[in-house]
């Protein structure tokens, strides 16, 4: 397994837009990082298929804290393989 450490810093804006969501998931599919951090994302709700739609197949872990109205909103996306994210309630 190859070793990519690199992380992605993204003030987005957008999401709800699937062309969007597709230009932001080659992105991250291009520069092969392992770990993406999302913010002013602007969204309060995450789904799986949501996640699979930024993250591709290699992104499958996500931490979310959501958008208050249109305020706000981060998320970090990682791979599972490579990253272990502990997340703390």
């Amino acid at each position: 397994m190859e070793y990519n450490p690199e992380i992605l810093s993204w003030n987005v804006r957008g999401l709800n837009n699937p062309a969007k969501r597709k230009a932001v998931k080659d992105f991250v599919a291009t520069v092969k990082v392992n770990l993406v951090c999302f913010q002013e994302t602007k969204l309060d709700v995450w789904t799986p298929e949501f996640v699979r739609d930024i993250g591709g197949g290699t992104l499958q872990g996500c931490a979310v804290l959501p958008a208050i109205g249109t305020h706000g909103g981060a998320a970090i996306l990682w791979n599972k393989d490579v990253v272990t994210v502990a997340t703390h309630a």
